[in-house]
């Protein structure tokens, strides 16, 4: 079977996610002993050579849903039409692989379809289920579903899921009004809207193996990390908050937060984490 990661890339006026997904190519390509493919999906057409080279695949986006949107996730729902392999791994871009999980898809080609339902945080921790991040899914009883780590493989069940996202991202406020109506998302949200589709497919056993510690990541949302923090004191950009120190480690980019050396997926979240710096040290493993 042929397998890979795959990642939408759309840059806006903040944000060159181009550039992230590069670091998370390379990181992927310098840690995994089995899949070492990232192949992105993009309306980008100036993309640097160096770039190029460490793409499996740069996919044109052929229907923007996203033209008239900042935050460009809607092109997501037709990752199942643009994937070249016949099992992927959704990614979101700013995500950094530090060690192997090539293990993983071993167990993942038992199901169909595989969401991360475990986050972790910094100090390897359970991250709580109940932020404020969640809290459309705890209101709406949806499965607590991660699509910025999501298996799925060619099958009906993965094409039945795609087909109803492209329903409920083309008639958003519909599906709102109906079906989330405890607590309204603010925007359209691919995790919510994953979390529905699975839950309107009747999907969620499988779809979801919450008694099981992966697949996960580190998630670095500050509500995330178990910190008090006050209400004056609370900021979304993490990095403020723990000493941050990053090195070549083990044959890659090394992180440590806090003083604790980083493991496994990191979901860094604040897209200004990653420094040219960072890049140099992933460059020259190549």
């Amino acid at each position: 079977m042929n397998r890979g990661y795959i990642c939408l890339v759309q840059n806006n006026a903040t944000t060159d996610y181009l550039r992230l997904a590069y670091a998370l190519a390379l990181s992927i390509r310098n840690t995994q002993s089995k899949v070492k493919k990232l192949s992105i999906v993009t309306d980008e057409k100036d993309i640097p050579r160096k770039y190029r080279e460490v793409f499996d695949n740069i996919i044109e986006i052929k229907h923007d849903r996203a033209a008239e949107a900042n935050w460009k996730l809607h092109n997501i729902v037709d990752l199942y039409e643009y994937t070249p392999y016949d099992e992927t791994v959704m990614l979101d871009s700013d995500m950094l692989f530090l060690d192997d999980v090539s293990h993983w898809w071993d167990k993942f080609q038992e199901r169909n379809l595989w969401f991360a339902t475990n986050t972790r945080t910094y100090m390897n921790e359970a991250a709580p289920l109940d932020t404020i991040y969640r809290e459309e899914f705890l209101k709406n009883d949806l499965p607590s579903v991660y699509n910025a780590f999501f298996y799925f493989k060619k099958s009906n069940e993965a094409e039945e899921l795609f087909n109803e996202m492209k329903l409920i991202c083309e008639n958003w406020d519909h599906f709102v009004s109906r079906h989330l109506y405890k607590r309204k998302p603010k925007v359209f949200s691919t995790d919510v809207a994953f979390g529905l589709a699975v839950k309107i497919l009747g999907l969620k056993e499988k779809a979801t193996l919450t008694d099981l510690c992966f697949p996960y990541f580190t998630h670095m949302k500050t509500a995330n990390q178990r910190w008090s923090l006050s209400t004056f004191e609370f900021d979304e950009n993490w990095t403020k908050y723990p000493p941050m120190s990053f090195d070549r480690f083990n044959n890659t980019l090394g992180i440590k937060i806090g003083n604790v050396r980083q493991f496994g997926i990191l979901h860094y979240h604040v897209k200004t984490f990653l420094t040219d710096e960072m890049l140099e040290i992933l460059e020259g493993v190549q």
